[in-house]
């Protein structure tokens, strides 16, 4: 992204954030999507599930006489919104047994976004990929990191094919076609996580639906269905937008180091990387916002995901922002780590040759809706204790040792290359 298009970016959500503000004095409020995602298609990973069919996001059993996959197209996008709802939505293109291939929009509303799930959970990974702190306590899925949404029954698959073909012959398509989705209440909610999608351990989500079919001759008209995709779990990490004199703390840069510079932004955009063990990495580039020559490289690994912590950072003002309103910033939608080892390392430039170590200060790391103290948006805090560690020849340039902290923007990575494994660590 442009530093142009990132700026245009944050006056938006400026508004956004006021607007949030106003409604903790009374105000009328609005819905703010806080994560967005692709959308894929979810395939087994013949560890922790071998079951089969797989491969797709939407299955409709029975479905025009046959089992009918839903395949992800590139507008595929899962959100989710600052009033606890989210939505699927986009095209997908469908895959059957005597080569039917249509286009449908999905619009799919999800409701009561919640880590509390009113009904059941399900496993479908083999037995061992579910972490039990007494029985199984090396199993990689924990289900307690797991969302859930209600599915509304507003919700749908609408066609948009004027032809479709059917073992290489086209004819005459869905549109016009409406398929209405119901949430199962045999099988519980649309769970959200890692290994929630039933296929394997990635991140994803999965639910049990109903289906009626109106506006076509066919004679199987209702049945049921279930939804698998894999949500790739990557952010992107950059400086906040700040909501300077309307909610946030004045911040000039992603990165606060105590003697060295309180100016330090991502260089190109940083990466997030989460883990089903509850581990994650951090890593990026950054440099000083008024001289570039001033530059690190950036690792975090964090450790120990809880859910709830004794003292979560409330830097916003006013204070009143914080609650459980529509809207407000409630505090028991983060998340934290409770542990880091990290370091900040300069191989050319004006520190070339320093490298700092990082250890945690003052609180746990933590990440949702306004936990960056800075807005309003989806976004993480750290705060950190460093030493020099490496100090090139006689340099006394950066103090022995001293505090920092980061505070940054959290987007889900929409470009599937933008949070890459390569030692770049940026984002595109």
């Amino acid at each position: 992204m442009s530093k142009k298009s990132f700026f245009q970016k944050a006056s938006a959500l400026l508004v956004v954030a006021c607007t949030m503000i106003s409604f903790a004095a009374g105000a009328t409020p609005q819905r703010q999507a806080i994560r967005i995602t692709n959308v894929s298609n979810a395939y087994n990973d013949h560890v922790h599930d071998v079951n089969l069919p797989d491969g797709f996001s939407i299955l409709l059993n029975s479905f025009k006489n046959q089992q009918m996959y839903f395949l992800a197209n590139a507008d595929a996008r899962f959100t989710e919104y600052s009033d606890k709802t989210a939505e699927l939505t986009g095209t997908f293109t469908t895959r059957s047994l005597d080569g039917t291939t249509e286009q449908w929009y999905a619009q799919l509303n999800y409701f009561n976004g919640s880590k509390m799930n009113s009904g059941m959970t399900n496993h479908e990974l083999n037995p061992g990929t579910y972490y039990n702190a007494t029985t199984n306590p090396t199993g990689p899925v924990r289900e307690e990191f797991w969302n859930f949404y209600t599915l509304s029954p507003n919700s749908k698959l609408t066609g948009i094919s004027s032809t479709r073909t059917v073992n290489g012959a086209v004819i005459l398509g869905n549109k016009g076609q409406t398929i209405t989705l119901t949430q199962r209440t045999d099988m519980g909610a649309f769970q959200l996580g890692f290994g929630a999608n039933g296929k394997n351990i990635d991140f994803g989500g999965s639910g049990w639906i109903n289906w009626v079919l109106t506006g076509s001759s066919e004679t199987q008209t209702q049945g049921p269905g279930d939804v698998n995709v894999n949500l790739p779990p990557f952010y992107c990490v950059d400086e906040p937008s700040t909501n300077s004199g309307c909610g946030g703390q004045t911040s000039l840069g992603a990165l606060s180091i105590q003697g060295v510079g309180s100016d330090f932004i991502f260089k190109q955009k940083g990466a997030l990387i989460q883990y089903p063990n509850g581990t994650a990495l951090l890593k990026g580039s950054v440099e000083s916002k008024y001289n570039d020559n001033k530059r690190f490289n950036l690792t975090l690994f964090l450790s120990g995901q809880v859910l709830s912590s004794s003292n979560p950072i409330k830097e916003l003002i006013p204070q009143s922002i914080y609650g459980t309103g529509v809207n407000q910033i409630d505090t028991n939608s983060w998340y934290y780590y409770t542990d880091f080892i990290g370091s900040l390392e300069a191989t050319d430039g004006t520190y070339k040759g320093y490298k700092l170590a990082l250890t945690p200060n003052k609180a746990f790391v933590q990440i949702g809706k306004g936990a960056n103290g800075k807005n309003t948006s989806f976004g993480a805090s750290a705060w950190f204790n460093y030493f020099v560690q490496v100090r090139p020849g006689n340099s006394n340039s950066i103090p022995e040792s001293g505090i920092g902290a980061a505070n940054v923007d959290l987007e889900f990575c929409l470009n599937p290359n933008c949070c890459p494994s390569s030692n770049s660590g940026g984002c595109n």
